[in-house]
């Protein structure tokens, strides 16, 4: 089957529309699952013999059977590099920390993997209330030991609070906050704009240039460049109750901006780290040019990304799912089949032009999938217009 032929074509409409339904099926049925999640989550942290009371929003007395209060479970929130991250903690009467639990945690597994073993707020059990918490984030995983800290003193101050009889703190909204990564990105972007629209006679030189400062920059220093992870952040909304850092979903959305507005994806042109990487190793290795033929290439990625953002979807963590290489080659952590992923990736770069972008990138089918029903929108208004054209011709006949 020839791609643009009408069969072909038939068929990319129906994997359009059925790709859509499962999305949306994904978010209706995690919506369901997670509707009493934490209530079991919270009750698993006590023995038969105590039960939770609700008194107030965040708030719990922890009750003996006889009634008797036995202490407080407050919940507090920090803003994680792929979301809320949800902390409870058991304090007694006295003020004393009983019990920290993490209830939730969007951030990619690497990082919370690296944060976990290094077991960064076991010191605070037995701690009581009114201790200070120094403890320093954890290299590597900055943004995730953070979300987990600040969780932990939202909590804590809840309880604090509970302690002294006084409402619960009023929890301060979520605004975007732009640092120096995310006004470098804007930048960076605006320049490859420029670029990519001159006739310069370095602009081979210049491309280079702003292709090898943004693999330092957004690679190496600070890791933010986006994946399927960030794509799923956006559909689920995540962002809008605070991110710890925005840069990728900022490069995302001027990304998508520019590639619906113009057809042209400046990003795996001009900006990405990982791409830069591979096309360094390939001047190193004389990689050749290949664009694989057969339609599996075509299709897997497509579906690995589906898969990826359903699930995400589905268990309200985007991060989870995330399967690219990049916290191994920026960040220096993640799994052992991500690092043999990574050395394939790299070595195969060295004989062939960027295999990761032609073959298992996500932002290839994310950019297929927008062009394609772009071109149906526009060839379906163009197909009516033309239809009531003909019926107003008739009619004036």
């Amino acid at each position: 089957m020839k791609p643009g032929s009408p069969l072909s074509y038939s068929i990319e409409r129906l994997a359009s529309m059925a790709s859509l339904l499962i999305l949306l099926a994904a978010w209706f049925l995690g919506g369901l699952r997670i509707a009493d999640q934490q209530h079991q989550q919270l009750a698993s942290l006590l023995p038969a013999s105590l039960s939770l009371q609700q008194t107030a929003a965040d708030r719990f007395a922890v009750v003996t059977k006889d009634g008797q209060q036995h202490g407080w479970l407050t919940l507090g929130r920090g803003n994680g590099y792929g979301g809320t991250t949800t902390l409870a903690s058991q304090v007694s009467m006295s003020g004393q920390v009983q019990q920290l639990a993490v209830l939730g945690i969007k951030d990619t597994r690497s990082y919370v993997d690296k944060v976990v073993d290094a077991q960064l707020i076991q010191p605070l059990l037995g701690q009581p209330l009114s201790a200070a918490i120094n403890i320093d984030a954890i290299s590597g995983a900055t943004i995730t030991s953070n979300a987990l800290l600040h969780a932990v003193a939202a909590a804590h101050d809840n309880a604090r609070a509970a302690l002294d009889g006084r409402p619960a703190p009023k929890v301060a909204s979520s605004s975007m906050t732009l640092g120096w990564v995310d006004l470098l990105a804007v930048g960076l972007f605006v320049a490859a704009i420029g670029i990519n629209r001159s006739r310069h006679r370095h602009k081979t030189r210049w491309q280079w240039a702003l292709m090898l400062t943004a693999l330092i920059s957004l690679g190496f220093l600070s890791a933010a460049l986006f994946s399927s992870s960030t794509l799923g952040m956006l559909i689920a909304a995540d962002w809008l109750h605070g991110l710890g850092c925005y840069t990728p979903l900022l490069l995302l959305t001027l990304t998508l901006g520019y590639l619906l507005c113009f057809n042209r994806n400046l990003y795996c042109q001009s900006l990405c780290p990982f791409g830069t990487a591979q096309q360094c190793l390939g001047k190193l290795g004389g990689a050749k040019a290949a664009s694989p033929k057969h339609s599996l290439y075509r299709w897997f990625p497509r579906l690995l990304l589906l898969t990826a953002l359903s699930l995400g979807l589905y268990y309200r963590n985007p991060a989870g799912f995330s399967y690219e290489p990049f916290a191994i080659l920026f960040g220096f952590t993640g799994s052992l089949t991500l690092f043999a992923l990574t050395v394939v990736v790299l070595l195969t770069s060295l004989l062939i032009h960027r295999p990761w972008c032609k073959t298992l990138c996500p932002i290839g089918p994310l950019t297929e999938y927008l062009m394609f029903n772009k071109n149906w929108i526009r060839k379906t208004l163009k197909s009516r217009r033309r239809r009531a054209r003909r019926i107003a011709s008739r009619t004036l006949e």
